[in-house]
């Protein structure tokens, strides 16, 4: 829904991070974007899910 579309700095706000941080690591990161014109959004959902990804990643790596 367009309330879960959020803007680069949305999306860095709901992350915690900065955007400056963010515009230099999502691509690498993998976080899910979509092009909307000329510039990206992303879903707050579909960042959810990433955050749940990064975290059971890092408890498998852990448990190593």
């Amino acid at each position: 829904s367009p309330s879960d579309r959020l803007s680069p700095k949305e999306a860095a706000q709901y992350l915690g991070r900065s955007l400056p941080w963010f515009r230099r690591n999502w691509r690498a990161l993998g976080i899910p974007a979509y092009p909307l014109g000329p510039r990206y959004v992303y879903n707050r959902r579909e960042l959810d899910a990433w955050l749940e990804n990064q975290k059971q990643a890092a408890k498998r790596k852990l448990s190593r």
